[in-house]
């Protein structure tokens, strides 16, 4: 300031310069803007171009998950469209009744699916020994047939677990692992395998570059195994029920016990052939089985009593059962088990009804075979017994005739003689009562033995003043029979009957075919021959019956009382019976046999026994 105030003239330039201080300093203060705007655009440019890749790059990875949703979508489409044709699979296979059918069905869905030239199921027998095709769809035979020569000798083993099995590819009778493979293959082995157990397989024929490119198929073949192998055991299965069932059906239809099942209410739903028999029944449903099934006059209803049977528990009971048609009531035994039913608290009982006259005609034959043992001891001794003394007296009055004069002698050694005679036919009489019958049985026609009895028979029948008929009710009555012993039985009911009939009078000998039931009275009703000798005397008296076939029991002062017994004995030797009626004043003896096989019809069955007597008993 000095210096200017000096000059005087000097602050022109001190303003100057001032004004060129501040120039300078604003050039720096644009230099330094310019360079801070420059930096920012630059940045800026950095930034638009990191934010441009960032957004081809997001450009890039939509586009890419654009793909990857229209694959999954394709996918799940695929998906969803196996979902439904496994469905479909399923529900045919499970409810089609037709199994061929279904079968079809599944092979040609498949075969459209996969785009497969053909498929086959194989299935192993219930064994699993034999591998045979169940379906085959456009597969050639030769490649089933090497299928199955191959997979018969390479059965899976069971402890690798169904999941573990898996699929491979067979070309040229080998088999590998599909997913290892690195060459190409045209033939799949889908294993069927349930609870362990090797069902078979699927084969499927589709060619597939590598295992890569099965890869595409894997889990829908996996699906497709799961159904038709659950599906192939469920079909299994019912065809095992069906066959138990068919064997239980038919071991319950020959049984020789009744078997009925019934509900708490009484409803019948099953009953075999032999309680329909002895219901007299055609239909199980038209059992009532409180009034057919009674357990005695003062005891209640049969539901009523097995209400009290405990659950899974068996009680038994003598019971009777009735027809309905005012038939005597047959003695049987009733064994009866309640079992749970389908619905909870739903009981279903199962009656096992045994026919006591079986029991007491088997009782009775125990007893009838140890009597005729014991009467065969007794007999020899008897005999010997007897005879002996005999064969001393006849020979003691030979001795006496020859001492007596001869006239008077020969009239008391003959008289001696018949009587010895007589005693003799009686032990011999009664050992063949006593002996078990020898038969020497042969083919015969009733009707012509009975026809040589008649004529045999007629000469006594004048002597007694009456009149032997025949009644012939068929054309021809075929037996197996010893005809010899047979008509010795004849024989002797014949003159059992014309002894017991009145002068003037008729016995009439009828012969017809019939049915006859077993002899313990309690089997079926089978064809029979049917005899009857009838006569119009006085019959039997009522108490002694029941003694008519005991042997020495007669009611004849001259009779020995063993003839109506070695008849019985020869009839029931045969597998018949011998029973004595009384009927409208008539006295019957009736003999029934059982009837040789005619020859079958066209359905194979035995053709009816024809019009002719009903045996009764």
């Amino acid at each position: 300031d000095d210096w200017v105030d000096a000059d005087g003239g000097t602050e022109a330039i001190a303003g100057a310069v001032r004004a060129n201080v501040q120039r300078r300093k604003v050039a720096r203060q644009q230099r330094a803007v310019m360079s801070s705007l420059e930096d920012r655009r630059r940045r800026t440019e950095t930034e638009e171009r990191a934010l441009g890749d960032r957004l081809s790059a997001a450009a890039t990875e939509l586009e890419s998950e654009h793909q990857r949703l229209g694959d999954a979508h394709s996918a799940l489409q695929n998906r969803v469209a196996q979902l439904v044709m496994l469905y479909r699979i399923g529900r045919n296979l499970s409810l089609h009744r037709n199994w061929d059918e279904a079968l079809a069905g599944l092979l040609e869905q498949m075969k459209l699916f996969l785009g497969a030239d053909g498929v086959a199921l194989l299935l192993r027998s219930q064994g699993g020994e034999r591998l045979a095709a169940r379906a085959v769809l456009d597969l050639p035979t030769a490649q089933v047939d090497e299928a199955i020569e191959v997979l018969g000798q390479n059965k899976m083993d069971p402890a690798l677990g169904e999941t573990l099995f898996p699929m491979e590819s067979l070309r040229a009778g080998r088999l590998d692992s599909c997913a290892d493979q690195r060459k190409p293959f045209s033939q799949t082995v889908v294993p069927l395998v349930h609870r362990g157990r090797d069902l078979g397989c699927l084969i499927v024929g589709k060619d597939y570059r590598d295992g890569v490119a099965f890869a595409d198929d894997y889990y829908f073949l996996v699906t497709i195994r799961t159904v038709v192998a659950e599906e192939v055991a469920a079909a299994q299965a019912v065809h095992e029920l069906r066959r138990l069932q068919q064997f239980q059906e038919r071991t319950l239809e020959q049984l020789a016990s009744g078997i009925v099942t019934f509900d708490g209410e009484g409803k019948v739903s099953f009953a075999n052939r032999r309680a329909l028999e002895l219901l007299e029944v055609s239909e199980p449903a038209e059992i009532d089985i409180d009034a057919q099934v009674r357990l005695g006059a003062e005891s209640p209803p049969l539901r009523r009593w097995t209400a009290g049977i405990a659950e899974q528990a068996s009680s038994t009971i003598d019971a009777w059962v009735h027809s309905g048609l005012e038939q005597e009531a047959i003695p049987v035994s009733l064994i009866v088990s309640s079992l749970p039913g389908e619905v909870p608290g739903e009981v279903q009982y199962v009656c096992v009804i045994e026919d006591r006259r079986q029991r007491q005609a088997l009782e009775a034959e125990r007893r009838r075979a140890a009597r005729q043992k014991d009467l065969l001891i007794m007999a020899a001794e008897w005999a010997h017994d007897v005879r002996t003394p005999l064969t001393g007296i006849l020979h003691r009055a030979e001795l006496l005739a020859g001492t007596v004069g001869a006239q008077a002698g020969q009239r008391h050694f003959d008289v001696i003689q018949a009587e010895v005679q007589r005693i003799n036919e009686l032990v011999n009489h009664f050992l063949e009562y006593a002996r078990p019958a020898q038969l020497k049985q042969q083919p015969e026609d009733m009707i012509k033995l009975v026809q040589s009895a008649v004529e045999l028979m007629e000469g006594a029948a004048q002597k007694s003043g009456c009149v032997l008929e025949l009644d012939l009710e068929c054309a021809r009555a075929g037996v197996g029979v010893d005809s010899g012993q047979f008509k010795q039985v004849l024989l002797n009911l014949m003159m059992n009957a014309l002894d017991a009939a009145p002068q003037d009078s008729v016995v009439r000998v009828r012969v017809g075919t019939g049915l006859r039931e077993e002899i313990s009275g309690s089997g079926p009703a089978l064809p029979g021959v049917v005899l009857e000798i009838i006569d119009t005397g006085t019959g039997v008296k009522a108490g002694d019956i029941d003694r008519l076939f005991v042997p020495f029991f007669t009611t004849r002062p001259e009779g020995t009382g063993l003839g109506l017994a070695i008849a019985d004995k020869i009839v029931r030797a045969h597998g018949g019976t011998l029973r004595y009626e009384r009927d409208a004043g008539c006295t019957i003896f009736r003999i029934v046999l059982p009837e040789l096989d005619k020859s079958a019809g066209p359905d194979g069955k035995r053709q009816p026994a024809g019009r002719g007597l009903q045996a009764r008993g």
